[in-house]
């Protein structure tokens, strides 16, 4: 056993391995796969994000976006909700609501109006998706910015 173990040291001692490398030694692919596997979904994710601030007022399914970066609808899920914590439904939610809200600021837009830019089959489908996700109905929230 101890010529194994002598034998061994001679070999670390001769590639230039020291005695506390032996424990640190990570295999460089397995940093590799790791690091290019978080840039490829960091860039994946700013991509997204790039398609979503184009399209976001044509509320898009997550499949329309799946196509456009070439990934299964499955994968491009799972990648996204990997890379951000969430999924890409809400991000797509998100971006509508932050557009209703910005829409909201202006008082020269009505309700209505809002709700065809965005692209609501009608005022009360765009109440109801506001409400879900605020709270609160966009003619309160509209009161609440005058208050505020």
């Amino acid at each position: 056993m101890q010529n194994g173990n002598t034998a061994y040291q001679e070999y670390e001692r001769r590639n230039g391995f020291s005695p506390e490398e032996r424990y640190q030694t990570v295999s460089p692919e397995a940093t590799d796969i790791s690091v290019s596997a978080t840039t490829r979904r960091n860039l994946l994710f700013r991509r997204f994000m790039e398609l979503l601030q184009t399209h976001a007022i044509e509320r898009k399914p997550m499949t329309f976006y799946a196509d456009k970066l070439c990934l299964s609808p499955d994968h491009f899920a799972r990648t996204i909700k990997k890379s951000s914590g969430r999924t890409v439904t809400q991000w797509i939610h998100d971006s509508v609501l932050s557009l209703a809200k910005t829409y909201m600021r202006d008082p020269r837009l009505n309700i209505q109006q809002i709700a065809d830019y965005l692209r609501f089959s009608d005022q009360s489908a765009f109440g109801k998706f506001f409400r879900k996700h605020t709270g609160q109905s966009p003619s309160a929230y509209r009161k609440s910015l005058k208050t505020s």
